[in-house]
């Protein structure tokens, strides 16, 4: 048997829930605007000063392109202070514990 949703269908959303607030978007890319201000919100964190990120994504296209601009931009703006990005991961659509 298949459990896997349907293309565009969160597994975590009952069936009701896409009828009573209708179908969800698709992903979309993040603006540079939306990137700048997570930046300068990671910049401004002082105690303690943070240096490395992991980075946890969805599988679709834009997402895989947001993390990617992320570690990029996460990397040159702390490039003298050692910035790095240890991880980046991508989840499931449904994720199942052990005993799942």
């Amino acid at each position: 048997m298949d459990i896997r949703p349907a293309p565009g269908r969160s597994p975590l959303l009952p069936g009701a829930g896409t009828t009573v607030h209708g179908g969800l978007p698709a992903p979309a890319p993040h603006t540079a605007a939306e990137l700048a201000a997570l930046l300068r919100l990671l910049a401004d964190h002082r105690h303690p000063r943070l240096r490395s990120v992991a980075i946890g994504r969805s599988r679709d296209d834009a997402s895989r392109t947001a993390a990617a601009e992320f570690a990029d931009a996460w990397h040159a703006a702390g490039h003298a202070a050692g910035h790095a990005v240890p991880a980046v991961v991508d989840c499931p659509p449904l994720a199942r514990g052990a005993a799942g």
